[in-house]
């Protein structure tokens, strides 16, 4: 399973671009980390946990559209959603050739 990396509580006098920045970081950074799993024909788990990864970092880009710039934002959702369903087609063939 997918597991977050911690993020850490934010003041209210913290600056939400800089707070928005550092966590996309984060989450991108998790979607990268499952990059060799995904690869890995004998890891059937890998293509999940960059799907949920995903998911977290559009999350991240919907909570913060407010103080974020909203051309790079839709664009970015639209490629992250389609990488999403590629992986889930993937997924689902993973996931019949296991039950077989």
């Amino acid at each position: 399973m997918a597991k977050a990396q911690q993020t850490f509580y934010v003041s209210a006098n913290e600056d939400p671009q800089a707070r928005l920045a550092e966590l996309l970081r984060i989450r991108f950074g998790e979607v990268l980390n499952y990059r060799d799993a995904v690869l890995d024909p004998n890891n059937i788990d890998g293509v999940h946990d960059m799907r949920v990864a995903i998911r977290r970092l559009r999350s991240v880009i919907r909570d913060f559209a407010e103080i974020a710039d909203k051309f790079p934002q839709k664009g970015v959702g639209k490629d992250l959603q389609a990488l999403a369903d590629a992986l889930g087609s993937v997924r689902d063939a993973d996931v019949e050739i296991e039950a077989m």
